[in-house]
């Protein structure tokens, strides 16, 4: 193979992998933060237990509440607030008390089988340990706020 054969191959597979993480985008949830929250500050956690879900008219077992500031985010800095309904903690190195005051660093989001949805992030408390949290949820809502105005 010579050396414009080989650069053809690269740029085909290059495609490939640009085509399959469009195609990833296309099936994460509406509200979900899609190009990233990375550096967003924890501001405060908190969980509730037996509600109603004003919005959608139905009963929740508990959810977990997480009030951001995202204005330092790297991508998208319109989020304020994350609700996770029917929640369940999978794996923690931390107590959910301990996630505020932390830096959102990454995550990763998957629909399992039964519709729930799987979500595995990471977050570094200022020392560069950074945590590892995993839930599985049934629904979630993100409050975002109005994008500040550029031009008047």
């Amino acid at each position: 193979m010579n050396k414009r054969q080989r650069k053809k191959q690269e740029r085909k597979q290059d495609e490939r992998e640009w085509q399959e993480y469009f195609d990833s985008l296309k099936k994460l949830p509406a509200w979900y933060w899609k190009r990233g929250i990375h550096d967003a500050k924890i501001l405060d956690v908190w969980e509730l237990e037996n509600g109603v879900d004003k919005k959608r008219g139905k009963y929740y077992r508990n959810c977990l509440v997480l009030s951001l500031d995202s204005s330092g985010a790297i991508y998208d800095i319109n989020v304020e607030k994350i609700i996770f309904y029917n929640y369940e903690v999978k794996k923690a190195d931390v107590s959910v008390s301990e996630l505020s005051k932390t830096w959102w660093m990454g995550d990763t989001i998957e629909q399992l089988s039964n519709g729930n949805y799987f979500l595995n992030f990471e977050v570094d408390p200022e020392n560069h340990e950074k945590w590892h949290f995993s839930i599985e949820f049934e629904y979630a809502d993100v409050e975002r706020r109005d994008p500040p105005r550029m031009f008047v």
